[in-house]
């Protein structure tokens, strides 16, 4: 199967492997490989390829049960071995972006190990996204665990059904929600920069209101020169703090660990202190992953128990 889009060789390949164990501690058994053939540009689906497996082990049919999403004893009795199939799904992996959800880990090992058996060599991909590291960067915890079926509840679709097609449909419309809600929050976090007055500010909090373990950093789509710009999220929201009755006066603050400077900083509380240093060592990991390289300086100085304000 070879599909051309505008011209060009180079459709996503979502694909999806639906393997169950005979019994714990035996090896994984393939039951089921899907494939949908996506637009890069539009994000639709353009094609599709679907088939049970039938194990190539004559025992496991005899233990097996039928599973609740549709895997039957009777379909895997008629199905191809992997074998019989094998030239086709290599022709749709092979050079192309494969994408999916978890699938480094799991579908690109296991497929690899299906070929093996059979003595074939297996597919190279010529790109990989991984749907469930690129969206626990970019979309935080807002769907807990970020497994398919927590996201799949998360946007409100039906329960996820473990059947290949539907799966890989399922994690291109995780994605597409995904990056439309990012774009959207991108968008309004400009605004807010810009027009403060047009939005009301009864989400900003105080520190004793902060759930330090709800919050956590991602990155924003845009950047001040070469440094990433990264956001502080709380409760899946800005995180916005607001304090009363500071004491802000002169202090000094050390340049390049020898360039004294007058600047103003402020006695912060022991509860803001905590606040500003979770996010500081969010921030700091967050910052590297995106390839920032400058020299970080904590934001509270846990000497004097202060902050510097910028």
């Amino acid at each position: 199967m070879e599909m051309i889009i505008d011209g060009e060789h180079d459709p996503i390949v979502f694909f999806d492997l639906e393997m169950r164990r005979p019994n714990p501690g035996q090896d994984w058994a393939l039951l089921e490989f899907g494939s949908i053939f996506v637009c890069p540009r539009r994000l639709i689906e353009l094609d599709s390829y679907s088939t049970l497996i039938r194990p190539d082990d004559p025992l496991f049919l005899d233990t097996f049960s039928d599973l609740s999403n549709g895997i039957t004893r009777e379909a895997l009795a008629y199905a191809p071995h992997f074998s019989q199939v094998a030239e086709k799904i290599y022709q749709i992996l092979h050079g192309k972006i494969w994408a999916g959800h978890n699938i480094k880990r799991f579908d690109c090992v296991k497929i690899k190990e299906a070929f093996d058996g059979i003595n074939w060599p297996s597919p190279e991909y010529r790109h990989l996204i991984d749907s469930l590291p690129l969206l626990k960067k970019w979309f935080g915890k807002r769907a807990g665990n970020m497994k398919l079926d927590s996201l799949a509840a998360y946007f409100g679709f039906e329960d996820q059904v473990h059947r290949s097609l539907d799966d890989v449909r399922m994690n291109l419309e995780v994605v597409k929600h995904c990056g439309s809600v990012l774009f959207l929050l991108d968008e309004v976090y400009l605004q807010e920069s810009i027009f403060p007055f047009i939005f009301p500010q009864d989400s900003w909090i105080s520190p004793n209101e902060v759930t330090i373990p709800s919050i956590y950093a991602i990155p924003a789509s845009f950047y001040d020169g070469n440094n990433p710009k990264i956001r502080v999220m709380h409760d899946d929201i800005d995180l916005k703090l607001h304090c009363i009755r500071l004491n802000v006066r002169f202090g000094i603050r050390i340049f390049n660990d020898v360039n004294p400077r007058f600047t103003f900083v402020v006695d912060a509380s022991f509860r803001l202190c905590e606040v500003l240093d979770k996010c500081d060592v969010h921030v700091k990991k967050r910052y590297a992953e995106c390839g920032g390289d400058s020299k970080w300086k904590p934001v509270v100085n846990r000497d004097y128990q202060n902050i510097c304000l910028q």
